[in-house]
């Protein structure tokens, strides 16, 4: 159009983006170098040279200091800080339920056992998309595995710390993927089966029944999220690194 005014460098040909590939290695620190790591300045995460450094938890009790992308970082401070919360929900979900089941409560009252209760599985979902490929973890022998590590990273690591090693081979499980697939196709629709069966029966059932709805619900869950992925044997494609 005339008088329309083009912009700086509009006739210019846009580059494509380009897709980086982060090769990704797992680390396996023996127990008795773990307290005299010396950690290289380069994040576990994406590779990158200025780091967040952040105490990852490792179960309940351990944490290990280790150098991440910023959006890991603050998932796993977000963790850090509702774990205390997630652990209060799952102690108030059984008197939640026991209190639904046996007194008449008003309205508002039963609103609020059911969030506490349906809280439960939600947190444990949310916890684990927040650490989900990210936390160590110790194996069987005591060693700490810290899983996707950038092979440029995991070479430095080796570098500076003799008697680190790495791995591609997948980590072992106790039971085969299958194990995990089964029971939680099982106990997931049994638990649901069971609460909606309960609830038209028209009578009063035992509360041991309505006790083991929460927790086959609760286990197959668990079940879902131990299930291992299925291993691919290429790289890990990304866009932004990190992302």
């Amino acid at each position: 159009m005339a008088g329309r005014r083009r912009r700086p460098g509009s006739d210019s040909v846009r580059r494509p983006r380009t897709i980086k590939v982060i090769k990704r290695i797992d680390l396996i620190v023996p127990a008795g170098l773990v307290a005299g790591l010396r950690i290289p300045s380069l994040s576990v995460t994406d590779g990158s040279s200025e780091p967040v450094w952040a105490d990852v938890p490792v179960g309940w009790r351990r944490s290990v200091r280790l150098p991440l992308d910023d959006r890991s970082a603050r998932s796993v401070r977000r963790y850090v800080g509702l774990r205390p919360w997630i652990l209060l929900i799952s102690l108030l979900a059984v008197p939640a339920w026991l209190i639904l089941v046996y007194a008449d409560l008003p309205r508002t009252a039963r609103l609020i056992a059911h969030a506490v209760i349906f809280m439960v599985p939600v947190s444990q979902l949310c916890m684990h998309f927040l650490m989900r490929g990210l936390p160590p973890f110790p194996t069987q022998n005591g060693d700490l595995r810290i899983p996707r590590v950038p092979v440029e990273v995991a070479h430095a690591w080796i570098g500076s710390n003799p008697g680190v090693s790495a791995t591609a081979c997948p980590a072992p499980r106790a039971r085969p993927r299958r194990f995990y697939v089964g029971w939680a196709l099982t106990l997931v629709p049994v638990s649901i089966g069971l609460a909606l069966w309960m609830a038209n029966n028209g009578r009063e059932d035992a509360i041991l029944l309505w006790m083991l709805v929460p927790a086959l619900f609760t286990v197959g869950i668990v079940m879902a999220l131990r299930i291992p992925t299925p291993v691919s044997g290429r790289a890990v494609r990304t866009w932004p690194p990190g992302v």
